[in-house]
């Protein structure tokens, strides 16, 4: 083999060991940073051996993090601070839940840790969790919250629809009547309504909010269907009006009877 062949062949050589480096370091970063994610260890420059501490720390944050049941979700912070020297250690947090920082009256208080590194590392250990555990709380709360609120607009909702409708009957004739299926949807409203305020009350007490969501699902489906019906009655006798004048509502073994027309139904 000439000696330009045999250069050209340890170049390429050497650019593939380089190359396969390069990945192998990358992906070590990678999971480096996924095992870290989540947390952000700072640790003051006039803390005695800062690096070495620095590096302490994260490691202790990496195993905490991988323990962690449930785990972080995206967008959850702990951010760890050391400051001050052994045997006068610091340890602040400052929370995060999904990319929204906590309240002042939600955050942790600083630890105040009188103790050498190992301990010092323990307590990091305890205040990430609590702090994990503190995000769970916050993240439940704001979620029972928006449902709450959902559930209060919808309601508030379904009151100025009936409010317009309330208003659009009151300005037709005042002979009219619902048909059966005005009256049954009426009483469907009533019902949806009341199961959709006691599903509220569930969800308010905390302590069985997701049977309580769904008792507002059940109850927001019944109010809709109502509507539904209450529409299609008053759609129908807006195009023929002599099926709502002077409609009685009278049950005769399980069925709806119409004076006005002498027949079922």
């Amino acid at each position: 083999m000439s000696p330009t062949r045999v250069l050209i062949a340890a170049g390429i050589l050497l650019l593939g060991n380089t190359t396969r480096a390069s990945e192998r370091a990358a992906g070590e970063r990678t999971v480096g940073e996924a095992l870290l994610e989540g947390v952000v260890v700072e640790v003051d420059p006039e803390v005695p051996d800062a690096e070495l501490t620095k590096t302490w720390v994260e490691e202790r944050a990496r195993d905490v993090v991988a323990s962690l049941d449930p785990p972080l979700a995206d967008g959850d912070l702990v951010r760890v601070v050391v400051t001050g020297m052994p045997y006068e250690y610091r340890i602040s947090l400052s929370l995060s839940q999904g990319k929204v920082s906590l309240s002042a009256d939600e955050q942790p208080e600083p630890i105040a840790c009188s103790c050498g590194s190992d301990e010092m590392l323990d307590r990091v250990a305890q205040a990430i969790i609590a702090g994990a555990e503190t995000i769970a709380e916050v993240a439940e709360r704001r979620r029972k919250n928006q449902a709450l609120a959902e559930a209060e607009a919808q309601i508030a909702r379904e009151k100025a629809y009936r409010q317009r409708r309330d208003a659009a009957l009151a300005q037709q004739d005042t002979s009219y009547e619902p048909t059966a299926v005005g009256y049954v949807g009426i009483a469907f409203l009533g019902v949806g309504s009341m199961v959709t305020l006691s599903g509220v009350a569930v969800v308010a007490q905390g302590d069985e909010h997701k049977a309580g969501l769904a008792i507002v699902g059940a109850g927001l489906a019944t109010m809709t269907g109502a509507l539904t019906m209450l529409v299609v009655d008053v759609v129908r006798c807006r195009r023929d009006r002599s099926r709502c004048h002077g409609a009685a509502w009278t049950p005769v073994a399980g069925c709806w009877a119409s004076r006005s027309q002498g027949g079922w139904r």
